[in-house]
């Protein structure tokens, strides 16, 4: 329903959640996130409808009870390892770092074409670091071993990023993801994915700006530099196309049955350099039926006032 609404997907993310669909998910969610697949507006929905549904759960009627929700990039504290209780984390470590925990989790991740990739993570960096791009600066990113083949590298194993992918590590990339990944996409398919896992898990709906854009002045052609890209990355490119041409989604996207009465909509602000994200509640029906009103669709993040719940930062 929401879907159907909200018509710029380039600039927003509307995510139905389908709660008459399959049994809840019994297990928490362990996300492995290849940097700039779009992973952070994955984390962000999950991580916003989680700490909503977990906040005003007696109104909403949720079914989420392990409310722990964590990025987890450095070494985890001892104590973390006998923790449960956990529903979400997500990571930019090497495929094994799950195991480290004492509970079963589902896995999941997002790959990228390689030439996208190693654009976006050299403009994010620069526009967050307030450094004017280059031809130079993007010869020295895209070139730097830890940059190269880096989905195959982190969903193979390999625990050292800055050394080369043996010949055929893609094989290894792959067959973790078969033998042990609940869902895996493109990021092409980054709003299926949010999807899924609203729905296995009762969660609000979500309509949100896509985060971690970069801003148009640190945009950058990488024509120029495909081949060489697609040479270094070949690895990669072998990974990202048997995602896109066999992905894994457990259970058809739409499903079936009547929509969350609760929509989470979260939006990004703030500045080049930093930025937060701020998450508001609404009534499904009441936010839909005031789209309709107002314009008939919606392409932005209008709130109608009347139609708020409550407010949470």
């Amino acid at each position: 329903m929401l879907s159907d609404l909200f018509t710029d997907t380039g600039r927003t993310l509307a995510v139905d959640s389908r709660i008459d669909g399959p049994e809840p998910a019994c297990a928490p969610l362990f996300f492995y996130h290849v940097p700039k697949t779009g992973g952070l507006s994955f984390y962000i929905a999950l991580r916003s409808a989680i700490g909503f549904a977990s906040k005003y759960e007696d109104r909403l009627g949720a079914t989420v009870t392990d409310t722990a929700v964590h990025r987890i990039d450095e070494e985890v504290p001892h104590r973390r390892l006998f923790q449960a209780g956990y529903a979400l984390i997500a990571s930019h470590h090497t495929f094994g770092f799950h195991r480290k925990f004492r509970q079963p989790f589902l896995l999941t991740t997002i790959v990228r074409d390689p030439l996208g990739r190693v654009r976006s993570e050299y403009t994010y960096t620069s526009m967050r670091q307030q450094r004017p791009v280059s031809a130079a600066g993007f010869e020295a990113s895209f070139r730097a071993e830890e940059n190269i083949n880096r989905a195959v590298k982190q969903l193979a194993g390999q625990t050292r990023l800055d050394r080369p992918a043996p010949p055929d590590l893609h094989r290894q990339a792959r067959e973790n993801l078969e033998q042990h990944f609940h869902a895996y996409v493109t990021h092409h398919d980054v709003a299926a994915l949010i999807g899924l896992y609203l729905s296995r898990y009762r969660l609000p709906n979500v309509v949100m700006e896509r985060i971690n854009t970069t801003s148009p002045a640190y945009r950058l052609d990488a024509e120029p530099w495909r081949d060489e890209i697609e040479t270094l990355n070949r690895q990669d490119r072998h990974l990202f196309d048997f995602v896109r041409d066999r992905p894994r989604l457990p259970v058809p996207v739409p499903l079936p049955g009547r929509n969350h009465p609760t929509t989470v909509m979260v939006n990004e602000t703030g500045n080049d350099d930093q930025s937060e994200v701020l998450v508001i509640g609404v009534d499904t029906e009441r936010l839909a039926a005031a789209i309709r009103q107002n314009q008939g669709l919606a392409s932005g993040l209008t709130i109608p006032v009347d139609a708020l719940i409550c407010a949470s930062r």
